[in-house]
């Protein structure tokens, strides 16, 4: 007979045994679905990683990518760390990108001062953007799940409308005018990677030390791991909701600064462009560890590049790339509802 008996604790290794079998099943999935299309899955494999780490302007493009995952992976696995889910880091990031288009286009002012005050706006447009769902959480227990996914419509839907409309560029199309080299961030003469890349990964590092080192990152833990010893040791779980997503917001707006002073360097409509969903993925792959997110938000950009690239050079569609995610995702949660039973086998007494 087979039961079923549930873990205290999973190990650490037992954890990354099931994310690795998870994403090798989505990617099996993923060779299905190539397989059906007529294509030959090891082929556009070997393609999608040739494309993304196999050449220096791919390699190039991978870490163009992962700079705004590292920093949406990062405001979502904040939230994780205190059972919180952020699913408003895309709103958050064109919040972002657009406070900063706002400022580069009506300011003036020399680089030193421009890009700190891009930053400061940026981060503050999407920490207000995401801290509105921490207070109707904090104050109503609002559903955090349905304010940060709602909003992300009115975002995209409000940088569309400045787009089209006041900071409609002089020749007419729906984007604004370029920005000015001091609201720009500097290149770093490898394609289009720029410093941003440095700025991820410091603010990678800072999180990690918070989190591990700091009276406020163990109280986010605490209440992550068990809220009502938390609210029994004096923890102010309300304020802590509200604290958690306002910097959750404000590290996806920083990254919405990022892509539009270092790739873009002008607004235009199509702002949202999915890293706030897929930071989904790298910070639950990532198991909300910080530094981890690095990582795999450098795999996930090697997965979107290498998908454009397959997309040209094998035929597969890019909706595959897409279908591969959720793929990752949905193995993802039913590997980790897995490992919280042990399988017991136990014999059947025989009846006389």
């Amino acid at each position: 007979m087979i039961s079923f008996e549930k873990r205290l604790e999973p190990k650490t290794g037992l954890r990354l045994l099931v994310s690795l079998i998870s994403v090798i099943l989505a990617f099996a999935f993923g060779g299905l679905l190539i397989l059906i299309i007529g294509i030959n899955p090891i082929e556009a494999y070997r393609a999608l990683f040739h494309g993304a780490f196999g050449t220096s302007y791919g390699l190039s493009e991978t870490l163009v990518k992962s700079i705004p995952l590292i920093l949406c992976g990062l405001s979502v696995a904040i939230c994780l760390k205190m059972k919180l889910w952020n699913i408003g880091a895309e709103g958050q990031f064109v919040m972002g990108f657009l406070a900063a288009a706002v400022v580069a286009l009506r300011f003036d002012a020399p680089v030193w001062i421009m890009l700190p005050l891009l930053l400061a706006t940026g981060f503050l447009a999407g920490a207000l953007w995401a801290g509105i769902a921490g207070l109707l959480k904090a104050t109503m227990n609002v559903n955090e799940i349905i304010t940060t996914l709602l909003m992300n419509w009115v975002a995209i839907l409000l940088s569309q409308f400045f787009a089209y409309g006041p900071l409609k560029g002089p020749d007419g199309f729906p984007h604004s005018a370029e920005f000015y080299l001091a609201e720009q961030l500097p290149q770093l003469g490898w394609n289009r990677l720029h410093c941003g890349i440095f700025l991820a990964v410091v603010v990678a590092v800072v999180l990690y030390y918070i989190l591990k080192k700091t009276v406020w990152g163990f109280e986010v833990n605490v209440i992550g791991s068990n809220e009502a010893a938390a609210r029994a040791a004096g923890m102010k779980i309300r304020k802590n909701i509200i604290l958690v997503l306002f910097l959750a917001g404000g590290l996806a707006g920083i990254a919405g600064v990022i892509e539009v002073c270092g790739i873009e360097h002008r607004l235009t409509p199509h702002t949202a462009s999915g890293y706030g969903y897929t930071a989904i993925l790298v910070a639950w792959l990532a198991r909300t560890n910080s530094l981890l997110v690095v990582v795999v938000a450098f795999l996930f950009g090697g997965l979107l590049t290498g998908g454009e690239m397959i997309q040209i050079t094998v035929g597969v569609p890019i909706a595959v790339i897409r279908i591969l995610e959720g793929a990752i995702l949905f193995f993802l949660l039913a590997g980790d509802l897995m490992m919280q039973y042990k399988i017991i086998l136990k014999k059947v007494p025989k009846v006389r």
